[in-house]
């Protein structure tokens, strides 16, 4: 029932095969500019995840810093109540 998609994705392929004998220069091109675009996308998004990680250290040791002082806090309020 699905082998119809495999037989026209096959059929592109073959076609981008034989075209791509026919023109290797082309080809080529293309496959550089393709890794050339890659490579820039690759290098924003490891841009855009340092800045986010950057702000998610940020929330996760404040969080951290505010639980130890209301633990604190709550430890100081109990040896005052023992008293």
């Amino acid at each position: 029932k699905g082998w119809g998609w495999g037989v026209v994705i096959g059929i592109i392929g073959v076609l981008a095969g034989i075209y791509s004998f026919a023109h290797p220069v082309l080809t080529a091109l293309t496959a550089g500019v393709l890794i050339g675009l890659y490579f820039v996308q690759t290098g924003f998004d490891l841009i855009f995840f340092g800045a986010a990680f950057g702000k998610v250290k940020s929330a996760v040791e404040g969080a951290i810093a505010g639980a130890e002082k209301a633990s604190s806090s709550e430890a100081d309020a109990g040896d005052e109540s023992e008293k």
